[in-house]
């Protein structure tokens, strides 16, 4: 569970957990597994896999719908709004970087609201 191993990362040798997910999106996908157990203790505080799960899920969801960051990116590169769904797999190309391009593209939408009318604003 615990070996190591040395690993190639972006032209670097590493040493790495040998079975370590491969992406923070794959440790995120355990959590529900680990349900009513304690994920962070601070203090008195605690929370669960499960609670912490919900929030990540649920913040994903807002970035994707409620945040503009499918308008941004529709303005930004000058296409049609894409939906969620299409919207994950064009982030893909921004791996491992996406939650700045997330930022950038919700704040296009801001940034475009207040530009001079053009062919992106309408």
């Amino acid at each position: 569970m615990f070996e190591m191993e040395e690993r190639n990362i972006d032209g670097v040798r590493l040493r790495t957990w040998k079975a370590a997910p491969p992406t923070l999106r794959s440790v995120l996908d355990l959590s529900p597994g680990h349900g009513d157990a304690d994920y962070v203790v601070y203090g008195d505080e605690r929370t669960t896999f499960a609670a912490h799960y919900r929030r990540v899920a649920t913040l994903a969801r807002r970035l994707h719908e409620d945040l503009g960051v499918r308008k941004g990116y529709g303005l930004a590169w000058e296409v049609p709004m894409p939906a969620p769904r299409e919207l994950d797999a064009l982030g893909d190309a921004f791996r491992p970087y996406r939650s700045v391009a997330a930022w950038y593209c919700w704040r296009a939408v801001e940034l475009y609201a207040r530009a001079a009318k053009s062919a992106l604003t309408g």
